[in-house]
């Protein structure tokens, strides 16, 4: 029996889970990873106890054998498994219905009280809900770019003289179909419209920076931006978060989880949703620490009062002061590790 078992259902769910578990796998603790996404193991740590499992399809879990359980995805844990089971909840996207799992979760590990509601109105018991923070958030605020500004722009091949909109893409029509009211193209679409609705000194003022999802086909994204005039965009994937967030003045998306992580690093975020249909998807924006908009004119006016910084602009997220504040007074790395000590150690 292993130690633990870590399932990593989405790319980015690696990046709760390997800040906690980077100092068990250095003391040699018996850690099975599991992923779909070959590019994870690059990312994971190494160990002695360690081993990699990589399978394209579903994982069969029903003869696991492990202490723990720690996922990203409680649907894939069958009623079977004997072990304990550890959620650490990156947002309340898709959160699905304890009815409708086969094996309850020991421990949901949320940010904080206000995501614990989520849960707790999807039907978990209020016992299993840890409002901990997160370990990815706590080490976003802590990670500081060892580059200035200058540097990194030159190696994206940026101008250092203009403002820079960070713009992140998710795969919606994947993830969601059609019931948002809005896919990644028209998505993209209205972000540039927006852009366009800027005064012209702004609009000549600025340049993009284009951060596809790791699942997303890239093809219609060189098509879209080849079509653009008059607005410089650059196509980039291989850089951190903490060096996209000492270049950009703004960051903008639908629902990706790169509206908070920005937030964390002190950059303004807008959560541009056109047309949305049905409830918003994106915690922060309920909760004032980003920017809903859901149109080119709403997006293009808040975008404007940014980027001049006019006065006023910050109550567009009156609480986002107060969320950097609150996750760097929390230790969810310590406190998550203290926790999985003591179940492994049974």
């Amino acid at each position: 029996m292993t130690d633990i078992a870590a399932y990593i259902f989405e790319y980015g769910g690696k990046n709760s889970m390997v800040p906690v578990l980077n100092s068990f796998a250095k003391k040699g603790t018996n850690i099975d990873f599991y992923f779909h996404d070959a590019r994870v193991k690059e990312k994971l740590p190494s160990g002695d106890g360690v081993q990699y499992h990589h399978k394209d399809e579903v994982f069969d879990f029903s003869n696991l054998e492990a202490k723990l359980l720690i996922t990203d995805d409680m649907r894939q844990v069958p009623s079977s498994f004997d072990g304990k089971v550890m959620i650490i909840a990156n947002y309340i996207m898709n959160i699905p219905k304890s009815a409708e799992i086969q094996k309850k979760p020991d421990y949901i590990i949320v940010v904080d009280e206000r995501i614990k509601q989520y849960w707790l109105d999807a039907g978990y018991d209020e016992g299993i809900l840890l409002p901990l923070g997160n370990p990815y958030y706590q080490k976003v605020a802590a990670a500081k770019s060892l580059e200035s500004r200058e540097k990194i722009l030159e190696r994206m091949g940026l101008d250092p003289n203009k403002q820079t909109i960070f713009y992140a893409s998710r795969p919606i029509s994947t993830d969601n179909g059609n019931t948002l009211g809005y896919d990644e193209k028209s998505l993209f679409t209205e972000f540039i419209n927006g852009v366009k609705l800027l005064p012209e000194q702004d609009k000549n003022n600025l340049q993009i920076v284009f951060k596809p999802h790791e699942r997303e086909k890239t093809e219609w994204m060189h098509k879209e931006i080849a079509k653009i005039d008059g607005v410089d965009i650059k196509f980039c994937t291989d850089y951190r978060p903490h060096e996209y967030a000492a270049i950009a003045a703004v960051c903008v998306s639908s629902t990706s989880n790169y509206l908070v992580e920005m937030s964390a690093y002190d950059v303004p975020s807008i959560s541009l949703q056109p047309n949305m249909q049905g409830e918003d998807l994106l915690w922060t924006n309920s909760m004032g620490i980003t920017k809903l908009t859901t149109s080119a004119e709403e997006f293009s006016e808040a975008l404007l009062k940014i980027l001049n910084k006019e006065p006023g602009y910050e109550e567009l997220f009156p609480n986002r002061e107060k969320f950097m504040r609150e996750h760097s007074q929390k230790d969810p790395i310590k406190d998550i590790s203290a926790l999985i000590e003591e179940i492994i150690s049974e």
